[in-house]
């Protein structure tokens, strides 16, 4: 019968010991291997030595020395970690934006702001990434540009980025939405206000209805849809007659969204609007007002 495993009979302090020692070996690949047991492990006694093996002259131990911080979590590790940052592997710096997101420390979002103008666009997506986890306010102007970024998937968490930041990110957003001269900014800024769902944004959202950019627009309907402001529903009959199909969709869903709080103003169209296509739109978003409640 075989004996139940234990970190006793293991020899757990000597694994951690021998590992930690390792960490100076000739070859990098057992560097690397040592690095990652030791991050798998967890325990605080690595940390110093990890610290260390970020200057490690192996990029694939030195990432790995930063994967292994992030996942033991020690607050020692913070300021070397930063400084890592300005490692010359981009995949060093990669992950380490993802430790420093992890660790949510703020003394990292000056350098992770640096960051979003990193070459390489993984650096860039992972420092977008931590600085939503962190949080902090002092990044919202940055991010904002950087939703003018080449790459999609930076893009992504940038905007991921800013609606964790939520409400602190709010007057920047409108501030971007109604001034920018960036089509692309003032369309992800209304989608992003959408998702944070802010009423402090539904007037500008609402004067967005009116950009000359059929996307802002677009944008602009979907949002007020979600935040479901009553305010914005004279604006969005009005705007079924705008020409693109695309934001007509979107409008409509608005209506829906806001549901009992558009009916009253809904069945004045109806009744008494000039267009007919406005009149035709309102009967049909009052029976899916209706359908929506009845199912």
């Amino acid at each position: 019968m075989k004996s139940k495993l234990t970190l006793e009979t293991i020899g757990y302090p000597k694994v951690v010991n021998g590992l930690i020692k390792a960490l100076d070996d000739e070859s990098w690949r057992v560097r690397e291997e040592a690095a990652w047991a030791l991050g798998e492990i967890g325990n605080p006694k690595a940390v110093v030595k990890l610290i260390k093996a970020l200057g490690d002259e192996d990029w694939r131990v030195r990432e790995e020395a930063a994967l292994a911080l992030g996942k033991i979590g020690d607050p020692k590790a913070v300021d070397k970690l930063i400084r890592a940052l300005g490692d010359t592997d981009w995949g060093v710096k990669r992950s380490v934006a993802l430790v420093l997101g992890k660790i949510g420390n703020p003394k990292a979002v000056v350098k992770l702001i640096k960051a979003l103008d990193e070459e390489w666009p993984p650096v860039r997506e992972q420092a977008a990434l931590a600085l939503g986890k962190i949080g902090d306010p002092r990044a919202v102007d940055k991010l904002i540009r950087a939703l003018g970024d080449y790459d999609s998937s930076v893009i992504r968490n940038v905007e991921e980025a800013l609606v964790n930041i939520g409400s602190k990110a709010v007057d920047k957003l409108i501030e971007a939405l109604v001034s920018s001269d960036d089509e692309e900014i003032r369309r992800k800024a209304a989608g992003i206000l959408g998702k944070i769902g802010d009423p402090k944004a539904v007037d500008k959202l609402i004067r967005a209805l009116d950009d000359e950019d059929w996307q802002v627009r677009e944008q602009a309907a979907l949002a007020l849809g979600k935040i479901g402001d009553p305010r914005a529903v004279d604006k969005l009959i009005r705007a079924l007659g705008d020409y693109d199909s695309s934001v007509i969709r979107n409008v409509e869903e608005a209506l829906v969204n806001i549901g009992s709080k558009a009916v009253d103003k809904l069945i004045e169209a109806l009744v008494s609007s000039d267009d007919e296509e406005i009149r035709r739109k309102a009967a049909w978003i009052l029976g899916k007002i209706v359908i929506r409640v009845v199912k």
